[in-house]
């Protein structure tokens, strides 16, 4: 069988769904709104015997909220005999007298004396992370573990303020990428104002470099997968260049690539600057187009989702998912590219709401997994870009960048939800938008329409042309038409979302030789339209 895998994966990405422990020593400790950042500074050194990381570190902590903080959260636990010394200005913490509740995870500790609002704290954490190093690098799948290392927990509230100077001291058979920029004159990687901060380990991989202007483009490669690699390494210096220029920035100073699964079967995000995508062994197996559309999906989440953060509930993010799709969908424009991706993305939903399934993207994630279908991938990711779609094009791409660009501006660190993406629509564009959101959020409402006549007649000074549009869907909103005449003249004009039948007129120098709804492919439409239940009792 053929050996695809061979890096030891580490992020610090915290996916635990912990719930604040009750008891008296907690009683103390509360999560702000907007936590405060942190500085982090880390020696990390691999165990003599592969068998895990010593680590220790530096946390300097400044209050920045408007309340005294009593109690500090780590991701860790001291239950299974975990190793882990803490010190909070420069009081050792007697973690072993904690209770049982308090001890994790999170663990959670009271400071010596509470952190007034403005005053700073320096806490000294070493730790042991046990891991078998050896036997993940030599499996046929790779050991994934995240958070690697101690770090300040604030529930589910992620926050982007973190600075990170990190030093590896590793035997050298072993490569190393991190989200920090490797500064040689400290030894270190650095990097500022991040999510998460993600370390690779590998053994036996390749390493390739470039640059997109200021930003450090690599890539971690087995030797099947070089060509992929290097091709890859190449998309992403162009899409980071259009992204820059479309967005006015690029958000890291750091942008990795490593391998995933075996199977050509699309990537994800691993920590800020790192992603990975999936099959590059098998690279003959997608069209180059394929490999262009998913560097730049997962760059895309680089923007949605480590630089601007998911607000709403874990495993519900539609709206990073969407606008990392527009972005990737803008970039497959701009090259002329196929955009088959995007439609198969499209149909995941279509179909879903062909049969009828609750499509409402506000529902509890236990509602989510209480399904007969896949949620995630109608709903979550399909509906959502459908949902972005529908909305940049009802108003347009001028006012939809001003939206775009402000909410990256606006929540660059910090949580965006739902709420506040509608709040920043109807800022932007002075329109109440509650109707939109309602149908298409809130409900499993579907767009449909359907041509049922069309009549091109002479006229004095050439051809009218009226063309017929009914709604024959539960949801309502403008749909563009786009009417081409036979000397090679167009006109686009929109329904009405406030009429169930619309009749356009349209004038013009020849005749009508063909009409279009929704020309640009940017509406999620059933189409045909689904049967209605008189329909289908006639039907033979």
């Amino acid at each position: 069988m053929h050996r695809r895998r061979v890096f030891f994966l580490l992020a610090s990405v915290i996916t635990l769904s912990l719930a604040v422990p009750s008891s008296r020593a907690a009683e103390g400790f509360y999560i702000p709104q907007e936590p405060p950042g942190a500085q982090y500074y880390i020696d990390c050194r691999m165990d003599p015997d592969h068998q895990g990381l010593r680590i220790s570190e530096t946390i300097f902590l400044k209050n920045t909220t408007e309340r005294p903080i009593s109690h500090l959260a780590f991701n860790r636990s001291l239950i299974g005999g975990y190793h882990l010394r803490l010190r909070i200005n420069g009081t050792p913490m007697a973690l072993s007298e904690l209770a049982p509740e308090d001890q994790g995870p999170p663990l959670i500790v009271k400071l010596p004396d509470p952190l007034l609002p403005g005053a700073e704290a320096e806490i000294f954490v070493n730790s042991m992370e046990k891991s078998d190093i050896d036997s993940a690098l030599t499996e046929e799948n790779p050991l994934r573990e995240s958070n690697w290392h101690p770090k300040l927990w604030w529930g589910e509230q992620y926050h982007g303020h973190d600075d990170y100077n990190v030093r590896l001291y590793f035997p050298p058979e072993f490569v190393a990428a991190t989200s920090g920029r490797y500064d040689p004159s400290s030894s270190s990687y650095i990097a500022t104002g991040v999510r998460s901060f993600g370390l690779v380990i590998g053994r036996d991989l390749g390493v390739l470099t470039d640059m997109a202007g200021d930003v450090s483009v690599r890539a971690l490669y087995t030797d099947s997968g070089k060509a992929c690699a290097e091709s890859l390494v190449a998309t992403a210096v162009d899409i980071i260049g259009f992204y820059r220029e479309r967005f006015g920035f690029y958000p890291h100073a750091t942008l990795t690539i490593i391998p995933g699964l075996d199977n050509p079967v699309g990537g994800s995000p691993v920590a800020t600057g790192i992603v990975e995508i999936h099959g590059q062994e098998r690279m003959v197996e997608q069209p180059e187009a394929y490999w262009q559309w998913i560097t730049a999906h997962e760059i895309g989440h680089q923007y949605w989702w480590e630089h601007v953060l998911e607000k709403d509930p874990q495993d519900m993010g539609w709206l990073m998912i969407g606008l990392g799709l527009y972005a990737d969908r803008e970039y497959m424009r701009d090259c002329d590219l196929s955009h088959r991706w995007h439609r198969d993305i499209m149909n995941d939903y279509l179909k879903a709401a062909i049969k009828g399934h609750d499509t409402r993207m506000d529902a509890t994630t236990a509602d989510m997994y209480n399904r007969d279908y896949s949620y995630r991938n109608a709903v979550i990711r399909g509906k959502g870009f459908c949902v972005i779609s529908a909305l940049a094009n009802l108003l347009g791409q001028e006012t939809f960048d001003r939206i775009y660009l402000r909410c990256l501006d606006d929540f660059a660190g910090r949580r965006m939800g739902t709420a506040d993406f509608e709040q920043v629509c109807e800022d932007e564009s002075g329109q109440d938008l509650t109707w939109f959101f309602d149908q298409w959020v809130r409900s499993s409402k579907y767009l449909s329409c359907e041509i049922t006549s069309q009549n091109s007649t002479p006229a004095a000074d050439g051809y009218v042309t009226e063309i017929r549009v009914e709604n024959r869907g539960t949801l309502k909103m403008p749909v563009e038409v786009e009417a081409r005449f036979e000397d090679g003249s167009s006109q686009l004009k929109r329904t009405s979302r406030f009429r169930e039948i619309n009749v356009l007129r349209f004038e013009s120098a020849s005749p009508l030789a063909d009409v279009r709804l929704d020309p640009k492919g940017e509406l999620a439409m059933i189409t045909p339209p689904v049967p209605t239940d008189a329909e289908k009792k006639t039907a033979p």
